[in-house]
């Protein structure tokens, strides 16, 4: 008889944006303020995540530096195991747009700093050619991999760049995001082998 098709025989790639971090943000900030902010929220823990995901039990797992990416797999998905994927899965990192004193509203801050990564302005530590560059490292490193299940717990702003990359190297991309990603948001890649 023929052969049964296999369950593995395509790389499907589940993005999970963390949980919500623990950090009550002030409504405006100056620049160094700013900046301390983003450092801090990088130290905090997530709020606790009551519910749970299912995801395949043969599901390779990978997280961030960012403690709050473990944290999300640990509760969010109940797994224990996992690999820290620092240089390709961490947060587009985002500064200040200029050294002012004067405070301004964080919103404004946060859209005037991702123009300068957009721009590209050398103000912001990664610019969009160098994380475009990084997700293609992600993703050729998921597929030397093989084809299989991968879970990324990662980033909202990194997320966005990375299914643009998926969909541009001929993946599936379900609930793509474009704008928001709320936390524990999920946007699946696929990618069928050709027999």
């Amino acid at each position: 008889g023929r052969a049964r098709r296999s369950r593995t025989e395509a790389m499907r790639v589940l993005m999970i944006r963390h949980g919500r971090v623990d950090m009550p943000w002030a409504k405006k900030y100056n620049a160094k303020e700013y900046d301390l902010a983003w450092q801090h929220y990088d130290d905090c823990d997530i709020l606790p995540v009551t519910g749970h995901m299912e995801i395949p039990r043969e599901a390779k797992v990978y997280v961030s530096s960012f403690k709050r990416t473990h944290q999300t797999a640990e509760q969010y998905l109940g797994v224990k195991e996992y690999t820290v994927l620092s240089d390709l899965l961490d947060e587009v990192p985002l500064r200040s747009f200029a050294d002012v004193k004067l405070r301004l509203h964080r919103r404004w801050l946060d859209v005037l700093g991702r123009i300068q990564w957009y721009l590209p302005l050398k103000r912001q530590p990664e610019r969009r050619k160098a994380t475009r560059k990084r997700a293609d490292r992600l993703i050729d490193y998921l597929e030397a991999q093989g084809d299989g299940n991968y879970v990324l717990v990662m980033h909202g702003f990194y997320m966005r760049t990375l299914g643009a990359m998926f969909r541009k190297r001929g993946y599936r991309v379900r609930n793509r995001r474009i704008f928001t990603v709320p936390n524990l948001c999920t946007v699946e890649a696929v990618k069928e082998r050709k027999e």
